[in-house]
């Protein structure tokens, strides 16, 4: 089985496919011969480059797979998501908006603006999903340093269209 690492992050936006648009053209002046297969709920579509006119991401809910280029899209094929030598990998990128209504998590750590010296301790709470989405990023297990660079890629579209 061909396994990545799922980072799942909740994103007070209901429909990411503007964030994911941002996020992907971020990457591709990173990459620019980045290649996208698009989900649109009805098909997986096969590998384009992602400055092709008339690209559309599906509103509200898809996915996106994300290569540097060919050659890795082409080893991504033959070994799943593992990172190159600097350290990059492929990544798939799904999007939808959460349940609506109260959604059970456990906060792992202190979300409140405290004094450092309290002592935290894990608790429940709960996630009103109303307006947000629920975005999930799959990356190679072993680059935890490319995750961060993606999710950081994350945070920043979503704080410059606010």
């Amino acid at each position: 089985m061909i396994t990545g690492e799922d980072t799942v992050v909740v994103v007070g936006v209901a429909d990411l496919a503007p964030v994911v648009g941002r996020m992907l053209d971020a990457l591709g002046k990173r990459w620019p011969a980045m290649l996208v297969s698009i989900n649109d709920g009805q098909e997986q579509h096969e590998f384009v480059q992602w400055r092709e006119r008339g690209l559309m991401l599906p509103r509200s809910k898809g996915d996106v797979m994300v290569a540097r280029d060919s050659m890795f899209r082409e080893v991504w094929d033959e070994r799943g998501y593992v990172a190159d030598l600097t350290g990059e990998g492929p990544l798939t990128i799904y999007y939808e908006p959460c349940e609506r209504g109260f959604i059970k998590a456990v906060m792992r750590e202190e979300p409140y603006r405290r004094d450092p010296r309290y002592k935290f301790s894990p608790f429940d709470a709960l996630l009103l999903g109303d307006g947000c989405s629920v975005l999930t990023i799959v990356t190679p297990e072993e680059v935890p340093g490319f995750r961060d660079e993606v999710l950081n890629l994350l945070c920043a579209v979503v704080n410059e269209a606010r």
